[in-house]
């Protein structure tokens, strides 16, 4: 029977976490600035009328 040790050393950890964090970051701000261009061009939509 094989046993599986798993170690993450620190720097491996903090980069992994960077990572991560800034995907998500990415990913938000991204679809934030979506819906703000959006929406303008539904205001300027509706101003034009």
């Amino acid at each position: 029977m094989s046993t599986l040790l798993l170690y993450i050393d620190p720097s491996s950890g903090s980069l992994f976490f960077q990572a991560i964090l800034s995907g998500l970051l990415t990913v938000i701000l991204f679809f934030s600035n979506m819906k703000i261009y959006v929406s303008s061009l539904f205001r300027r939509m509706m101003n034009r009328k």
